[in-house]
């Protein structure tokens, strides 16, 4: 067999993005995943791919919002708070980047990397044999006053990056969406955003990279690295060592335990959601919801509803959490009609890889420059695939690292 160009560690959204680009253009390539290819955090979470959701996480709100998690019980942020070195750091590099200037710039650069991505997407869709993919936009709807105007400031704050948010009063949301109840204080509509099922993307994305000759292997599990010099020489697994030129790390939210020994701090903490899929719901929206006050997401996929809430940073809890399916059900109840009567057969939880400032890290480590980092994309997985991939597959294949990347880079953390 012979030897890769290029291994991809984990098979989630973005890794199989960066394999299908890099195999598209010419080099071998070998996927690596823990576990089954799209079955991590890339399985069950919203689907959307919304240029909208660019502002990142780490804003002086969300401080305030994970202040708040410690003492309201149906917060949907909440922080597991632990006593180690790693997280400390953590935690103090995302107060740091909790201030509005560095947050504007991010949003920035986000709203430009989430609409090349999707513009990606939508030239894949019209691929033969392909996923499906809506552009109806994204409907945030409100029940109160303060969380409409709360809407109304973060919408001001994004027509700066580019993004064109369309205030609704009440029955015009409910025009837009008859699903929507009359109880609400107005709505903001998003209509550049799209939605898709992630779960399929992903096949669809693992597919096209066999067929353009990469290689998936799953249940493989990445134990270590064995280093020469400045250079990965090999990967240490449970099947033995594999070795390349070149090795792209995307897998989420262990992607610092991968290279904990081997590249020092990588400051990616795991940030579980979950989610709720009611399969033949008997009230599907027409185009995907935010219910702003609970911070619960609805998207429509075919017959199904997915519903999506919560983020709990600090450790690797495994399985979803009671409290938050609770708060999804309790949105559905609220927002949608006869849905108490709804059976959710279909509960999960996924860890998504966040780090403090809310930026993905892309790029190569300046300690071993033949190890790209692909990783800590946060809620914006999906989003930021297809652009994620581009990036990468030029910077392994050229050398070369785009300037409009710079701020992603591992550097910015002194790795």
């Amino acid at each position: 067999m012979r030897r890769p160009d290029v291994i991809v560690i984990g098979g989630g959204v973005i890794g199989l993005s960066v394999a299908l680009q890099l195999s598209e253009g010419g080099a071998k390539v070998t996927v690596l995943d823990r576990g089954e290819m799209g079955h991590g955090c890339s399985f069950g979470n919203a689907g959307l791919i919304p240029p909208s959701f660019c502002e990142p996480y780490a804003t002086p709100a969300a401080l305030l919002d994970g202040l708040q998690g410690l003492f309201v019980p149906d917060h949907p942020f909440r922080l597991r708070v632990r006593a180690d070195r790693s997280w400390l750091r953590w935690i103090l590099r995302f107060v740091g980047a909790c201030r509005w200037p560095i947050a504007q710039a991010s949003t920035r650069l986000l709203s430009e990397l989430c609409a090349e991505s999707l513009a990606m997407c939508a030239k894949w869709a019209e691929r033969p044999d392909s996923f499906w993919l809506r552009r109806d936009g994204w409907l945030h709807v409100y029940r109160t006053k303060d969380g409409l105007e709360a809407g109304l400031r973060q919408a001001d704050r994004l027509r700066l990056a580019g993004v064109q948010p369309v205030r609704l009063e009440t029955q015009e949301a409910r025009h837009l969406e008859p699903n929507v109840t009359p109880h609400i204080c107005g709505a903001i509509y998003f209509p550049e955003d799209a939605h898709l099922d992630p779960f399929v993307f992903t096949r669809v994305l693992a597919r096209w990279a066999t067929e353009a000759g990469a290689r998936l292997e799953s249940g493989v599990e990445v134990t270590g690295l064995r280093v020469h010099g400045d250079r990965v020489a090999a990967l240490r697994t449970q099947r033995g060592e594999y070795s390349a030129d070149h090795y792209v790390v995307c897998a989420g939210a262990w992607s610092a335990r991968v290279l904990r020994r081997a590249a020092g701090w990588i400051p990616i903490e795991p940030g579980r959601g979950n989610s709720l899929t009611f399969d033949d719901a008997p009230v599907v929206p027409r185009l995907p919801l935010l219910f702003a006050e609970q911070h619960v997401v609805a998207t429509p996929m075919d017959t199904r509803l997915r519903m999506t809430t919560g983020l709990e940073l600090g450790g690797f809890p495994p399985s979803p959490s009671d409290r938050f399916l609770k708060v999804i059900r309790r949105a559905a109840s609220e927002g949608l009609p006869s849905s108490s009567a709804w059976g959710g057969r279909d509960a999960w939880a996924g860890l998504r890889p966040m780090t403090p400032d809310g930026l993905p890290i892309i790029g190569p480590l300046r300690r071993l420059p033949n190890l790209h980092l692909a990783s800590g994309h946060g809620t914006l997985g999906v989003v930021l695939a297809a652009v994620t991939g581009k990036v990468v597959a030029e910077m392994v294949q050229r050398g070369a690292v785009p300037g409009a990347i710079e701020p992603l880079l591992p550097s910015r953390f002194g790795e």
